[in-house]
């Protein structure tokens, strides 16, 4: 039974990389970002989910999604970042 990672972010840039790497290794990848991109590129073993990284409710999607499809989650790879522009004084 292939193993199966969850990335967030995977859609672009670095999170891309990581995607293709453990796609390359095996993997079935359950990608977490906000904008979908191609994945036809990886057959049936890459799924995108809509996904908001600061809200705790879209992390649970991301398990219960990688969990209906391949029976297990492995890895889960919290790599998508966000910012919020305030000074720096109001930032906790």
């Amino acid at each position: 039974m292939k193993k199966t990672a969850i990335i967030t972010g995977g859609n672009k840039g670095i999170g891309l990389g990581i995607t293709e790497a453990f796609f390359e290794a095996g993997y079935h990848v359950v990608v977490g970002a906000r904008q979908k991109i191609d994945l036809s590129r990886f057959a049936d073993r890459v799924r995108f989910v809509s996904t908001n990284v600061c809200q705790e409710s879209d992390h649970d999607k991301l398990v219960k999604e990688a969990i209906s499809w391949t029976g297990r989650l492995d890895v889960y790879i919290n790599n998508a970042g966000f910012s919020e522009w305030r000074p720096i004084e109001n930032i906790d």
